[in-house]
């Protein structure tokens, strides 16, 4: 993608335009057209699944919102800190990688979901490892996280300056991320030598719905919804499905 600047998102994004969809419409859509969305939605009947680096529970809400619910997934959170969000799953745990790493009584997940967790930890492929080891034989993972590119983004600062409020710009912007976001074929290549295989991949971008998110975004303002429509928009985030080997 060619050089972006502040002053093309606040183009992209210029509230005046008009919409084709509702706020709401346009959350939904996004979410729904999404591969977060699409890995929890198609899990196997009475999945367990782990949400490692939970954040604020939010994972949930895609659970049961918007239809199908998938009430017959047993889900279960870890994060750093306990969030309000967390009453709602099966069970929690606290703890910082990689002393304190997911415990749950050894207990063998079917699914297992990171998203914008590894580029924050010293040794991803070591919990890229660690992951491919507690599950299930039909076991899947889910991992997102920014994509190189997102280094050269505008910063949060120069948004700002052109009327763009969104909580990351470019990738540096949080302090706590590592020097660079892991490589994708260092990440693959592991799953892959732990017997997995790659079934998707890619950017995670939800064209036409994210310039609608952005719209609507800068008319409340939201930040957190702005902040997933310039994402979507400049292919901030990549992310990768794989699966355990079938004999």
């Amino acid at each position: 993608m060619p050089k972006i600047s502040g002053a093309d998102i606040a183009a992209w994004s210029n509230p005046s335009q008009t919409v084709q969809t509702t706020l709401s419409g346009a959350i939904e859509a996004f979410h729904v057209f999404g591969p977060r969305f699409r890995f929890i939605k198609t899990l196997p009947l009475g999945c367990s699944l782990l949400d490692v680096g939970a954040g604020d529970g939010s994972l949930m809400i895609l659970r049961d919102w918007p239809q199908p619910a998938r009430t017959d997934i047993e889900m279960f959170a870890w994060a750093g800190e306990r969030r309000k969000g967390f009453d709602r799953y099966a069970a929690s745990e606290i703890g910082w990688w990689p002393t304190e790493p997911p415990k749950f009584g050894g207990m063998q997940f079917d699914a297992i979901l990171s998203a914008n967790f590894i580029e924050h930890i010293e040794d991803p492929l070591a919990f890229v490892r660690w992951a491919s080891t507690r599950l299930t034989a039909r076991g899947r993972i889910y991992l997102e996280w920014p994509h190189p590119q997102s280094i050269h983004l505008p910063s949060t600062n120069e948004l700002a300056a052109a009327g763009v409020t969104v909580m990351v710009g470019a990738y540096h912007d949080d302090m706590t991320h590592q020097r660079a976001p892991p490589d994708a074929e260092d990440v693959a290549s592991v799953l892959r030598d732990s017997g997995h295989v790659i079934v998707e991949r890619g950017f995670v971008r939800v064209p036409f719905f994210d310039r609608q998110l952005a719209i609507h975004a800068r008319r409340v303002p939201d930040t957190v919804s702005m902040t997933l429509a310039y994402w979507s928009y400049t292919g901030w985030c990549q992310y990768l499905v794989s699966e355990t080997a079938r004999d």
